[in-house]
């Protein structure tokens, strides 16, 4: 038995290996920026008017370092690096993936973001027409409140209008000669608009 210490083994660059590493590499950077994209939707809905800006970032930084990561595992794939490369191909079809479902999200949201707005626009006519058509059954605009024979306030323009918005029903029901926070109205003022 020699005590002599061993030949120390001189480390050689293996560019298969490396080929294996960039593609995984390469393949980290828009997938993590991917996830937090997709986060970003769930999370903060009301925000995807800056979706248009988020896709194109993500589109030049992304889709280039998928390029590159894809190119560097299909040759690793045929080099000593192949388990770092075939790791970085799966990464890769996985940040596709991602794309895709973040492109379905952000059509989800920009789809229902337009909803609310045409939800909104179609409130704002009929309250419009209401008051244009009590103007022309009345004369004048609805006051901003009506009030009682002491000069206190009893309800606002939006009871004076219910009747133009198909909400007769519910003006029956409210009693006008009593305050709007009356304990009998009070049970009215979750079904106004």
């Amino acid at each position: 038995m020699s005590l002599e210490p061993s030949p120390a083994k001189e480390k050689t660059l293996q560019p298969g290996k490396w080929y294996g590493r960039i593609a995984m590499l390469c393949a980290l950077i828009p997938l993590v920026s991917w996830c937090c994209y997709v986060l970003y939707l769930l999370f903060l809905p009301q925000s995807v008017h800056m979706a248009a800006n988020v896709d194109a970032i993500l589109v030049f930084t992304g889709l280039p370092c998928l390029a590159i990561a894809i190119l560097f595992g299909l040759k690793g794939i045929k080099t000593e690096g192949r388990h770092c490369a075939r790791m970085g191909l799966k990464l890769s079809f996985l940040c596709v993936l991602m794309i895709m479902m973040a492109g379905f999200m952000d059509s989800v949201f920009t789809s229902q973001e337009a909803a609310r707005r045409m939800q909104c626009s179609s409130y704002s006519k009929g309250i419009l027409l209401a008051f244009h058509n009590y103007s022309d059954t009345h004369g004048a605009l609805p006051p901003l409140y009506t009030v009682d024979d002491e000069g206190k306030p009893l309800h606002s323009w939006r009871v004076l209008i219910l009747p133009f918005l198909e909400q007769q029903d519910l003006y029956n029901q409210i009693r006008l000669d009593e305050p709007w926070d009356s304990e009998y109205n009070k049970q009215f003022h979750d079904r106004m608009f």
